[in-house]
């Protein structure tokens, strides 16, 4: 079951409608303003989807092998890649969602989605990006959400999402007329960013309501909760980070060279922080602003590894954030 979009519901409704007319919509907003959710809401009901993270620096080589990838078609002796994803989106009322763009992401891919666009019938595209692309369709702008100022009341999809995910991590109920001063400090350095009033949430449900440092960066936030977890949850983090795409917990338990059970408590806790989601097919994923803090971490690791003279346990092109080859 999806978690609830709060305050998007006239978003959602226009993102459905406008995918149903011009088989492209992009949500374009900064890191951290909900546009992953948004995204699952717009698609949620259509009978194949084909969900595509892609990772900072990606090729297009590598969001059309990730695509294939999802998609699984029967390809022929000689196709071409691009030629075998146009075929397998057209087999069928595929949607296709390229999550997490940015600036890194190949200026290459406007072509490739306008070509796709084009040589396909049915198939449509959801885009989750922090940058306008040159393409056409609807391209909606998703805003922060609404934070109370000073004199209006403590109210609002803000308050309620802060609420709701302090609870859901094993909080006390806010008491809002007590707690006011607080909170509002915190939705105030949270800028209406829905995952840093989550981050606030979580570590106001672990540490306290007024242990809480109001950061008011993305990185400084998350930061905070990856400093809360044990030091093997943090390196799962670490590690899970730098891979391609979401992998299942037997995979986690592999890079952690441990056994399964202990790899599921590892995700739990991280998952318990705000700092991984778990999808509806048990794999373990990021969202694309936590996963690039994941990534700076494990590449200042690598560094650390090398001037001590020990190996990765990766190898080097996986935290480089290069496809994994032992993942294919």
């Amino acid at each position: 079951m999806l978690p609830p979009c709060l305050g998007r519901r006239d978003l959602i409704t226009r993102a459905r409608r406008d995918l149903a007319v011009d088989r492209l919509v992009s949500l374009v907003g900064p890191q951290g303003v909900g546009k992953t959710l948004l995204a699952r809401h717009t698609v949620a009901g259509r009978g194949s989807v084909a969900w595509v993270t892609v990772a900072p620096g990606s090729t297009i080589e590598d969001i059309v092998a990730d695509s294939l990838a999802v998609l699984d078609p029967d390809t022929a002796p000689g196709d071409t890649a691009s030629f075998a994803l146009k075929r397998a989106l057209d087999d069928g009322e595929h949607v296709l969602v390229l999550d997490g763009l940015d600036e890194s992401s190949p200026r290459a891919l406007d072509e490739l989605v306008t070509s796709l666009l084009a040589t396909t019938s049915d198939a449509r595209f959801v885009l989750t990006t922090t940058r306008p692309l040159a393409i056409g369709g609807a391209q909606l702008r998703v805003p922060p959400l609404p934070v109370p100022r000073a004199g209006q009341p403590l109210d609002g999809p803000a308050v309620e999402l802060f609420v709701s995910r302090l609870a859901a991590a094993g909080g006390d109920l806010v008491d809002l007329d007590r707690d006011e001063r607080v909170v509002r400090a915190l939705l105030d350095a949270s800028g209406g960013l829905p995952l840093l009033i989550e981050q606030f949430a979580v570590q106001a449900a672990l540490a306290g309501l007024d242990a809480v440092v109001p950061e008011d960066t993305l990185g400084g936030v998350v930061a905070a909760s990856y400093a809360m977890v044990n030091p093997l949850s943090q390196k799962a983090y670490r590690l899970i980070g730098v891979l391609p795409a979401p992998v299942g917990v037997d995979v986690v338990a592999h890079l952690l060279d441990t056994r399964r059970a202990v790899a599921i408590g590892a995700v739990a806790l991280l998952e318990r922080h705000g700092l991984v989601e778990l999808g509806s097919d048990e794999r373990v994923g990021m969202l694309a602003p936590v996963r690039l803090h994941a990534r700076e971490l494990a590449c200042a690791c690598r560094r650390g590894r090398a001037r001590r003279g020990r190996p990765d346990p990766l190898g080097r092109r996986d935290v480089a954030g290069q496809r994994s080859g032992w993942l294919g």
